[in-house]
């Protein structure tokens, strides 16, 4: 890659990661800079860096207000631990025989492991003009509204998260709780520990707050 080129691409990627925290001591000279007019004047001059990304970030992510903020929380790395994963249902893919019906049998088959358990779904969707994520139990339905530029994996992960704030405010409640979703990526980053990405993390905090009561 060219060095200019790659110039270009890690001084895109540390702007966006700025800008994913307002609280950042950059975020005012990256995305508040109004001294565009000193430049112009002055086209030799060295441009700072919020006026040589500018176009390029444009470009990139013309909605920056769709970029997910990642605030810093008080509860440190080294507690988070993954909750209980099952994952077993991953063995009856596409390929098998009426996979409609293996899928459904096999589901309340690992459902009969947790009789205890209040089931609760989740669901991310993405179409070509919206994405979304939903969450429904017996007397529960939230529904978000994602950007347009999200990936149906944070819409994923965003419904998880969501449904692990509401257990939260309902943590004196002694009923146990069993997330289902069908996204397969979702519970490999959680799983994997993936808080590079703000819902990971957000996720594995809940969990850490909800086992602590």
């Amino acid at each position: 890659m060219p060095m200019a080129i790659r110039q270009k691409l890690l001084s895109v990627q540390f702007a966006l990661r700025v800008c994913s925290d307002t609280t950042n001591p950059a975020h005012q000279c990256i995305f508040n800079y109004n001294n565009d007019r000193f430049y112009l004047s002055k086209p030799n001059a060295i441009r700072p860096l919020a006026l040589r990304i500018k176009e390029d970030l444009q470009t990139i992510c013309p909605d920056i207000k769709a970029i997910t903020p990642n605030h810093l929380f008080n509860t440190p790395y080294w507690l988070l631990r993954p909750p209980e994963l099952d994952i077993s249902l991953i063995h009856f893919g596409k390929k098998t025989t009426n996979p409609n019906y293996t899928l459904k049998n096999e589901f309340y088959n690992l459902m009969d492991k947790y009789p205890d358990h209040k089931v609760i779904f989740t669901d991310g969707s993405k179409s070509d003009s919206a994405v979304a994520c939903s969450a429904t139990a017996d007397n529960l339905r939230i529904q978000i509204r994602l950007p347009d530029s999200a990936s149906i994996f944070s819409a994923e992960l965003l419904a998880i998260y969501q449904v692990l704030t509401l257990l939260e405010c309902s943590a004196n409640d002694q009923q146990q709780f069993l997330i289902a979703t069908d996204s397969l990526s979702s519970l490999q980053a959680i799983g994997n520990f993936n808080i590079k990405h703000p819902y990971v993390f957000k996720i594995l905090t809940e969990v850490y707050i909800c086992d602590s009561f």
